[in-house]
């Protein structure tokens, strides 16, 4: 049985050798086919031993045994080479009608070409009697062509040429080691074999091309991946990335991450002085600079001066003072004395006059003289006080004025019942007796004179110097009366403002300027 199944096997491939196969011709029908009808055309050319070339116009493939008026035999395919015994030249027209039992679908191949021996495989070894292949194969020269693969063209089912390349691989690299060195690759490019599907040619190694012009502040790195180049932001020393000393502070150059120099100043400061305490001494100034140490980031390092130099001229009618916060020329309106500037002033009023300071309440802002005008006999009359506050020249200010009375209890220190806002409801605004409880607390004052007024008042040793007039007038069941402050006790009381030569009412005056 298996030199039966060689055997046919060998017949086949002669017979498809002489007979030839060719995309989509007819090769016969297949078992089961349907009922069709054939035309056949053939124009025989005989001889003694003639040979008749048929040319059949049916649309399938037919294995026929036709039977001639001739008693030829014809074998018919796409193109049919017959033998005939006869020498006469005959032109036959045959119609045959044909029954098959089954579908016969002749389909071309896939591509130009195809193993045959993948048609008898497919089939497993059952070949038809007219060595057809199967309906989805046309039978071609055995070895020629391929359905897949890198080399494969699908196109035509042939193998690419060995110029054609089917794989290229890219490698990476550096020129070299050292700063600046290029990022570059080379390409190894395989081609196909001409005579496989598969990617097994030969292989061309290309040369290295720059991918990347690294700078000599810059390193080349790479992978499998790829190659770049890297900066070095703070330089590049054999081939590796400067490492900073400093990335910030006053003394660190962040361009090139290292220290400054200690000729670098890294900040500055003015100080001030006043060059004498007295009159007619000036404000001076130094330059400060501080450098950098050069072995740290911060300013750390030693510390220059530009000498001293006059920054304000104070002149001979002024001293340099320190405030708060700085240095200043302060002027002295009354003139300078053994070289400070003199705080008495004379304040006049018609015919009378002191020897005073002002002072600066700092809680109200009001400028009071320091010193009350009093007279020989002990005081002034409630309108001899008005005219002294009016006429009143002292500091350079005329624009003075007798106080309300919410006003001088603004001067009230140490009494709290009759301070500003304390239990005494006597006021600008409340003057009746009905505000007078808690006016009279007879308190006990501050400082060495124990007086309730501040201690930069400065009493004498005149009778009533203590009590002071107010302009805050009202009438007391038909007699007009003043309210005025007792800073020696801290009461404060309403006076009779009219008085009977017999029974005079004199106090003590001291003028106020609420405006600056």
């Amino acid at each position: 049985m298996g030199r039966m199944h060689f055997f046919l096997l060998t017949l086949l491939a002669a017979a498809v050798a002489v007979a030839g196969c060719s995309d989509g011709s007819p090769q016969g029908d297949l078992d089961g086919g349907t009922s069709d009808t054939d035309t056949d055309t053939d124009t025989d050319a005989d001889t003694d031993a003639d040979t008749d070339t048929d040319t059949d116009t049916d649309s399938d493939t037919d294995t026929d045994s036709d039977t001639d008026t001739d008693s030829d035999t014809d074998t018919d395919t796409d193109s049919d080479s017959d033998t005939d015994s006869d020498t006469d030249t005959d032109t036959d027209t045959d119609t045959e009608s044909d029954t098959d039992t089954g579908t016969d679908t002749v389909m071309p191949c896939p591509y130009s070409c195809w193993d045959l021996t993948s048609c008898i495989t497919v089939w497993n070894g059952l070949v038809h009697p007219e060595f057809s292949c199967s309906a989805s194969f046309v039978c071609c020269e055995i070895g020629a062509g391929c359905p897949s693969g890198a080399c494969c063209d699908t196109a035509t089912g042939t193998y690419h040429p060995s110029t054609h390349p089917c794989d290229v691989t890219t490698a990476y690299g550096c020129t070299g080691t050292d700063c600046g060195a290029d990022a570059q690759k080379q390409d190894t490019t395989q081609y196909c074999s001409g005579t496989s599907e598969l990617c097994d040619g030969s292989l061309v190694v290309g040369g290295w091309t720059m991918m990347d012009d690294c700078g000599t502040s810059e390193i080349c790195s790479f992978f499998a991946s790829g190659a770049w180049c890297t900066d070095c932001p703070y330089g590049c020393t054999g081939g590796s990335c400067n490492v900073p000393e400093c990335t910030s502070g006053d003394c660190c150059d962040t361009s090139t991450g290292t220290y400054r120099p200690d000729t670098y100043v890294c900040n500055t400061a003015d100080q001030y002085l006043c060059d004498g305490s007295d009159c007619g001494s000036n404000v001076i100034r130094q330059d400060l600079s501080m450098h950098c140490s050069g072995t740290s980031e911060i300013c750390d390092g030693i510390t220059t001066t530009s000498g001293w130099m006059i920054d304000e001229d104070c002149g001979v009618d002024a001293i340099c003072e320190h405030d708060s916060t700085n240095y200043v020329c302060t002027d002295c309106p009354l003139g300078c004395v053994s070289g400070a500037c003199e705080t008495f002033m004379i304040c006049t009023s018609g015919g009378s006059s002191i020897n005073t300071e002002l002072w600066t309440d700092p809680i109200t802002g009001y400028i009071w003289h320091t010193r009350g005008f009093t007279a020989p006999s002990g005081g002034h009359q409630y309108y001899g006080a008005e005219i002294i506050c009016d006429d009143l020249d002292c500091g350079g200010f005329t624009d003075w004025e007798l106080p309300t009375i919410s006003a001088l209890r603004s001067l009230i220190r140490g009494c709290p019942a009759t301070e500003t806002g304390g239990a005494c409801g006597v006021t600008d605004i409340c003057l009746d007796s009905s505000c007078q409880p808690g006016c009279q607390p007879g308190c006990v004052g501050i400082g060495p004179a124990q007086m309730t007024w501040p201690i930069e008042m400065q009493p004498t040793a005149v009778m009533y110097d203590t009590t002071y007039w107010s302009s805050s007038e009202y009438d007391w069941s038909g007699e007009p009366k003043s309210f005025t402050v007792d800073f020696d006790n801290g009461d404060v009381w309403p006076e009779p403002t009219t008085s009977s030569a017999l029974d005079p009412t004199f106090n003590s005056v001291r003028c106020v300027r609420t405006s600056p």
